[in-house]
């Protein structure tokens, strides 16, 4: 691994451990701050070489530290259900296309900037099977309307569990 691919995965090691402990220790959720770290880990791991298909023994553990947001039991303080849901999507979306990167229509590939969100019972994420890194957060704000549309009564109240 070169050494600014490793320097950067420290600093989104460190950011994801940060934005886990507001998550699980103060029930909070930066929706802007997990944007930019959902984003920028996406752009750290489709620039992966895509001839080696493997994950780095270093990439698990930042793969690891995503997966506590689709854990949670109950939703954080001053954050939307559909926003929250939202988050959950991506993130099991982009994990999803880390594992299968091969899994994508022959045009749309995991190392050009196509991640796939899941569609399966018991979890739907929207009408848009596949997102293209560049459009990510026109297709966050979508899936947020999708879900409040969809989903939860007038009051943002939940009406069916993901």
């Amino acid at each position: 691994m070169n050494t600014n691919r490793n320097d950067t995965l420290n600093e989104l090691i460190e950011h994801w451990e940060e934005f886990n402990e507001n998550l699980f220790y103060d029930n909070r959720i930066d929706l802007e701050e997990f944007k930019a770290l959902f984003t920028q880990t996406w752009r750290y791991f489709s620039s992966a070489e895509p001839d080696d298909e493997r994950i780095s023994l270093r990439d698990t553990e930042l793969l690891g530290l995503m997966t506590p947001i689709t854990r949670l039991n109950c939703y954080p303080d001053e954050t939307a259900c559909s926003q929250f849901d939202a988050c959950v999507c991506f993130v099991k979306g982009l994990c999803q296309s880390i594992v299968y990167p091969n899994q994508f229509y022959d045009n749309m590939k995991f190392y050009d900037g196509w991640i796939r969100l899941p569609q399966y019972d018991g979890f739907h994420c929207g009408t848009s099977p596949t997102v293209y890194i560049d459009n990510f957060e026109e297709e966050f704000n979508n899936l947020c309307d999708y879900y409040f549309t969809n989903v939860y009564d007038e009051d943002e109240e939940l009406d069916n569990r993901l």
